[in-house]
């Protein structure tokens, strides 16, 4: 798991990175741990209290991934653990695009995808 934690770590530009669906905030740890500035997206009261307790220097934002209230390309980076199954794919692509900044880094399943390609996520 550290390994793969550096990697995103590494493959992402400087800048804030969103974990959307962070649950407990395992992955949002980590990154931040490694140097990330993190904001965590998670939809479950009990899951982000859980989060905030854990991480309070990170800020945690109560929405659902397929309505992210941040402005665009607010990003450098956006990261899903273990959630995207639970998400309406169609509108989160199209939310990750809107927040993301152009030609940044989405780690996607061992992959790395620009927010302006839609093609490219596989």
């Amino acid at each position: 798991m550290r390994a793969a934690i550096g990697r995103i770590a590494e493959v992402i530009p400087p800048g804030a990175v969103l974990d959307v669906g962070a649950g407990t905030g395992i992955l949002t740890g980590g990154l931040s741990r490694a140097g990330r500035e993190m904001v965590a997206v998670e939809p479950l009261e009990e899951m982000l209290a859980q989060l905030s307790r854990a991480l309070g220097s990170v800020p945690a934002v109560a929405a659902v991934a397929e309505a992210l209230p941040f402005r665009p390309d607010a990003f450098s980076g956006m990261t899903v653990a273990q959630a995207f199954h639970w998400m309406d794919h169609g509108r989160v692509l199209t939310e990750a695009r809107r927040v993301l900044s152009p030609e940044v880094c989405w780690p996607w399943f061992g992959t790395c995808a620009t927010s302006r390609s839609p093609g490219s996520v596989s």
